[in-house]
């Protein structure tokens, strides 16, 4: 014998409309719907807050960017956050939950140069924090390796010029650039047996870069009477002549390699 089996049972479909019918049922769904607009009333209470916090912020950033126009840390700010690259939604976008920022390649270059200009690393990391609603010293860290951390915040860190001005460094140590605003050196040469400078270029140096090996040493008497060490150093260049001749003095180098 065949049954209909479209109709499924009718005792459980007759059980079902009564209980929908019922005071109980219609309680029960009432309590759901206001439970879900409870819910949908929260959600929208949050994304409203969120929304009014984001614009908070964003007009905090613009009125903060205009009254510090010019103004070193803020420059400074920017240039940090334009040395990385990222994809995904920044974090003030509604998408960032589904594609939160990624770091994908950070400009090592752009970072010790501007480190060598920030004398207030507070000040700076508030600038940042207005401007782009994130953390420099998150940033930085995820951005640079454990090498790259370390020169970074060297620089920083560092003194405008080499404060040590009495130890003498040895013929055939290495020297770097000390000054965090770079050095024009001049070429010297030796004429009857003393070296002397000359007004030819020998390199245009940046904080921590090489400037060349010692191959004499001697004292400078700076017109006021003070006297400071000052080398003459030897390096190679892609040119001709392959190798040059410079003076440079104490205060402007250092043989610790930054």
């Amino acid at each position: 014998m065949k049954t209909n089996q479209g109709m499924g049972n009718p005792l459980v479909i007759a059980g079902a409309t009564n209980i929908v019918n019922s005071k109980e049922g219609q309680k029960a769904i009432g309590q759901g719907a206001n439970a879900l607009k409870v819910i949908f009333l929260v959600l929208g209470v949050a994304a409203g807050l969120r929304y009014v916090n984001i614009q908070y912020k964003k007009l905090r950033a613009k009125n903060f960017a205009r009254e510090n126009a010019g103004n070193p840390n803020l420059t400074a700010a920017a240039i940090i956050y334009e040395s990385f690259t990222r994809v995904g939604f920044p974090e003030s976008s509604f998408l960032s939950m589904l594609i939160p920022s990624i770091n994908i390649s950070t400009n090592e270059g752009a970072l010790y140069d501007i480190a060598t200009k920030v004398s207030n690393v507070k000040a700076v990391s508030h600038a940042y924090y207005i401007l782009f609603d994130r953390s420099l010293f998150t940033d930085i860290h995820k951005g640079l390796d454990t090498e790259e951390l370390k020169k970074f915040w060297g620089t920083i860190s560092s003194t405008s010029q080499n404060q040590n001005s009495t130890t003498l460094y040895p013929i055939g140590s290495t020297l770097y650039c000390a000054d965090k605003n770079g050095i024009t050196v001049n070429q010297a040469e030796k004429e009857n047996g003393v070296w002397k400078g000359t007004g030819h270029f020998y390199d245009k140096l940046k904080f921590g870069e090489k400037v060349g090996d010692i191959i004499a040493h001697g004292v400078f008497k700076h017109p006021d009477g003070r006297e400071e060490n000052y080398y003459i150093v030897e390096s190679y260049f892609f040119a001709i002549p392959f190798t040059k001749t410079g003076v440079v003095l104490q205060h402007q180098v250092t043989n610790e390699k930054k």
